[in-house]
């Protein structure tokens, strides 16, 4: 925590809401045990939404991931309810992972909404993806904001009451994790979007239960991305800015929020280092090594 502290590529925001006290607690693990009972309220707020609407209950983000696809069989299997799947495809997906979305949501008898980028998205994707580096944020955050554009839309179009993402487990940090947040519908009403792995306490056992009762079969390619080949180009950049992968933050709040066990993330981490085959990667991998046997 304080080399991540000290990295220079760490924004002055961020700085702010991640200290060590003067017992050498992270203020992140100092302030969890204060966020279980709001993690508890967001869910019950989530379901009370989704519960007393008809129609269209909720509107997905999937992008044929593991953790996406989890979220959409909770909701559609384990809830009960009528949801749309919303899939960006921004031209870097890996094709198998969009035809087993396809094929999936077929079978479950999900309404799927596959779109594709305009000609100034895909130009301003394809030169962050080509530069690693944008205005607007890196090439995975663009993506992003493109998604939640799409997102909108079409719960604007069925007037559902939530927007659910499978793969963020919280929207901002601070110094406590937030899972659910508001906005105004057009028609004046609320609409509530959700981390659901985060405020459904959902984990990557469950996350791996999902996708076996789905019939899904993930495989990772880059990295440990199961559906993109950007992360494995962001890897390079980031080990040689600030000398560890990109998962490696991500993956230590997901330990924090019960998402993953310590060991579950030592792994990941390990395997994106291992694919990505870069020499700036290397000592991480003997470091991490050397963490598992102490």
């Amino acid at each position: 925590m304080t080399f991540t502290l000290e990295a220079p590529t760490l924004g002055a925001m961020r700085c702010a809401s991640f200290r060590i006290g003067p017992e050498g607690i992270c203020s992140i693990c100092a302030e969890f045990q204060a966020v279980e009972i709001r993690r508890d309220e967001e869910y019950a707020e989530f379901l009370e939404a989704v519960n007393k609407h008809s129609g269209t209950a909720a509107v997905v983000a999937v992008s044929g991931g593991r953790d996406s696809l989890s979220a959409l069989w909770f909701l559609k299997h384990e809830l009960g309810l009528e949801v749309i799947a919303v899939c960006l495809d921004s031209g870097y997906m890996v094709p198998a992972a969009l035809t087993q979305l396809r094929e999936l949501c077929a079978t479950h008898d999900i309404d799927l909404r596959v779109f594709g980028l305009g000609e100034d998205e895909a130009g301003t994707l394809t030169h962050a993806v080509e530069t690693l580096a944008s205005s607007d944020g890196s090439p995975c955050h663009l993506c992003s904001t493109y998604t939640a554009h799409r997102l909108t839309s079409v719960a604007d179009e069925c007037g559902a009451p939530a927007v659910v993402f499978g793969t963020n487990h919280f929207f901002r940090w601070d110094d406590r994790p937030i899972g659910l947040f508001h906005r105004k519908r057009p028609d004046g009403r609320t609409r509530v979007t959700v981390g659901l792995p985060y405020v459904a306490r959902l984990t990557r056992s469950d996350a791996t239960r999902h996708t076996q009762a789905m019939g899904a079969l993930i495989q990772t390619t880059d990295g440990i991305s199961t559906n993109c080949h950007v992360p494995a180009l962001l890897q390079v950049r980031i080990g040689r800015e600030c000398g560890h992968v990109p998962e490696l933050e991500m993956l230590s709040l997901e330990v924090i929020t019960g998402h993953l066990t310590r060991e579950e993330a030592l792994a990941d981490v390990i395997k994106a280092a291992t694919a990505s085959k870069t020499a700036e990667l290397d000592w991480l991998i003997e470091t991490m090594a050397n963490a598992r046997e102490h």
